[in-house]
């Protein structure tokens, strides 16, 4: 099967499951914005993303090594081995992480520690579990089982609500439910944890794991120094409540990360199986131009969808997202196109340059949030993400020379910039009615430029239909 081919076959299996995903996420909205109020949504969401920093960090992000070194291995029990290594890995981190959760605390006592405590413990469990599902190729499981647990999140999460008068537990108990459902999915498909054999033990591959996993947890540090911290700011200038608005406008963005959630898995499992440098540099190129141009297309259209939707699925205490809105999109479209990057430096296992990308831009998004939170509020944030990863990833095409160039086309981004600036225009100044020509336009304009792009995804989705008959 030819590259483009297994890129798009795996690209299709998660946008199903992640659009599915992201589709009852965003139908949520109404709910959060209606019956939770912006502080109660707002320590969730921080509470959350300071997890999203000390679990990887902890746990080393040692699902991403799983990965790595698993689909490198044919044979079952090569996989096996690593699961297992990575696994006794892990269950060394699990006893250091609850070691300090407890010591911190007793020094340092927070609301809801028990929920906060289940959350991170399920979700590494998830994530590990996820990786091995990857490792084994079984793409459908992984998006059916997110589809699923998805369903019960939202499930938990409604009756809860509803029960509890906007109760924030009820953010908490509907993903942990939804993390359980999927864990029991995965786990009654492949018995990891009954076919684990700590007799795999091998303290060579295990300092080989670490070693390539190591610069990925600081990676991590460095990637909520670009996200995280910024809530962090948030909460102490602007307050909790500012935190909730935030939250709600960065949920808006979820359209946009589809693209990328789903364009990153199958780019991962693509470019780890590619050994030749002259494929690589083409596959390099062509994923990284195509990510570029229908990531843009996705933001310019989006917007126009956002204002049209924004006075009928957001409650009124939310309102002010309404304008982060687009620098927010900003932020996410370079944030991709870094991410994208940092994946090729992971098939090169080359993490250390990857980690200097990203403190420099960690280093640029301090600056200028401390700068101008003072002066504008909310929208440092954005501002200040969009700049730390559009410098970034001009790093990263630097420093990805040594193993293969990448080009940034002058004529995709002008196009880009051009669009952008209509479409910003058109959210800000016009109404619903000029938001929707907009949209309309944009859409054909855009159809006609990816007309090459488009024309072969409906090939390659010809071929897979008529092959699989």
């Amino acid at each position: 099967m030819s590259i483009s081919k297994s890129l798009f076959q795996s690209s299709v299996i998660y946008f199903i499951g992640q659009i599915l995903s992201k589709i009852i996420s965003f139908l949520l909205l109404p709910l959060y914005t209606n019956y939770i109020n912006t502080s109660d949504f707002g320590y969730y969401d921080f509470t959350v993303s300071i997890l999203g920093v000390i679990v990887p960090v902890i746990f080393l992000e040692i699902w991403t090594g799983t990965l790595r070194f698993g689909v490198e291995k044919q044979d079952e029990c090569g996989k096996s081995k690593v699961i297992n290594n990575t696994m006794i890995l892990g269950m060394g981190s699990l006893v250091l992480y609850s070691i300090i959760y407890v010591v911190f605390m007793s020094l340092f006592p927070f609301e809801l520690p028990l929920w906060i405590y289940l959350y991170s413990f399920f979700w590494v469990i998830q994530l590990f579990l996820l990786s091995v599902a990857r490792v084994y190729g079984k793409n459908v499981l992984y998006a059916s089982s997110g589809v699923i647990s998805v369903f019960f999140n939202a499930a938990v999460t409604i009756l809860v609500v509803m029960l509890t008068n906007g109760s924030i537990i009820s953010l908490y108990l509907g993903m942990i439910v939804s993390m359980i459902v999927q864990i029991i999915i995965l786990n009654h498909s492949f018995h990891i944890f009954s076919k684990f054999r700590f007799s795999d033990f091998d303290k060579d591959l295990c300092k080989e794991l670490i070693r390539f996993s190591l610069p990925l947890s600081f990676n991590s540090i460095m990637f909520w120094m670009l996200e995280g911290f910024n809530k962090y700011i948030i909460k102490i200038y602007l307050g909790l409540s500012s935190v909730g608005i935030y939250a709600v406008a960065n949920r808006l963005s979820y359209i946009l990360t589809l693209i990328i959630s789903v364009f990153s898995l199958s780019w991962q499992e693509t470019i780890f199986k590619i050994s030749d440098k002259e494929t690589k540099e083409a596959v390099y190129n062509q994923g990284f131009h195509m990510l570029f141009k229908v990531m843009g297309a996705g933001l310019v259209v989006l917007l126009p969808a956002i204002a049209i939707m924004f006075p009928y699925i957001i409650g009124n205490d939310y309102a002010q997202a309404r304008n982060l809105i687009p620098w927010l999109l900003l932020s996410v479209y370079a944030n991709a196109m870094v991410n994208l990057l940092s994946s090729c430096f992971a098939a090169e296992k080359n993490t250390k340059d990857a980690m200097i990308a990203r403190t420099i831009s960690c280093i640029i998004n301090v600056v200028v949030l401390f700068s101008f939170i003072d002066c504008i509020g909310l929208y440092a944030s954005p501002i200040a993400l969009f700049l730390a990863n559009s410098i970034g990833m001009i790093v990263l095409l630097m420093l990805i020379k040594k193993h293969v160039r990448i080009t940034l086309l002058p004529s995709q981004v002008m196009v880009f910039i051009t669009m952008f600036i209509i479409s910003y225009f058109v959210y800000t100044n016009c109404s619903t009615f000029v938001n929707l020509g907009w949209l309309l336009f944009s859409a054909i304009i855009y159809c006609i430029y990816l007309k090459d792009f488009i024309i072969s995804v409906l090939k390659l989705a010809k071929d897979m239909v008529f092959r699989k008959r």
